[in-house]
């Protein structure tokens, strides 16, 4: 586990992110050095580290991730989350250790909706979760038995200002509606979400 954890870090580095992420964990799963089930599931499904590599390059392009201050990594909340649920799932199958095949099968799981590592492989390298499960199950790893959370659509994003955001949050929260959020410049984009169909 240190071994890849360094390897998170290193994937960070590469993009002079100071955020560690799920992304950099799909990375870091994505070497070519690594042989566990998690990372073989991921080849399985025919992505590749390079390939990945350049769809978070581009999303490093058009995003306003700060830069590493002075070498300091964190952890985002997002990437903690994912640690204690694989740990949960080490536990729960009876596995002496927290291995590879746990922290994929909790970025798969994630509670709210797919964390960004699992989104870029669902929209840009066109893999299913479903497909994953499949090859982790091949590969004999124990998988959870309830259902995968639906996948969600995201809508084009939506241009507000600041001072609408607040107006538009309400409303979205007062419908039920999932949404996200990024800042840009003075403005804000807004997406919504709806559960797409099961596959």
């Amino acid at each position: 586990m240190k071994d890849l954890r360094r390897r998170i870090g290193r994937a960070a580095e590469r993009f002079d992110h100071h955020r560690l992420g799920s992304e950099h964990l799909v990375l870091a799963l994505l070497d070519p050095a690594d042989s566990s089930r998690g990372a073989m599931a991921l080849r399985q499904c025919a992505i590749s580290e390079t390939g990945y590599a350049d769809v978070v390059a581009a999303l490093a392009r058009d995003s306003t991730v700060r830069p590493a201050r002075s070498g300091v990594l964190e952890y985002s909340r997002e990437l903690i989350a994912i640690f204690a649920k694989a740990e949960g799932l080490a536990m729960a199958t009876g596995s002496a250790a927290t291995l590879a095949e746990h922290l994929l099968m909790a970025m798969l799981w994630h509670h709210r909706q797919p964390c960004l590592g699992i989104q870029l492989l669902q929209k840009d390298c066109e893999v299913t979760r479903r497909q994953i499960v499949e090859e982790l199950v091949a590969l004999g790893a124990e998988t959870p038995k309830v259902e995968l959370p639906p996948d969600l659509l995201w809508t084009e994003p939506r241009r507000v200002s600041r001072s609408e955001f607040k107006e538009v949050q309400a409303d979205l929260a007062r419908r039920g509606i999932r949404y996200g959020c990024k800042a840009q410049g003075d403005d804000i984009l807004v997406f919504t979400a709806q559960a797409a169909a099961r596959q």
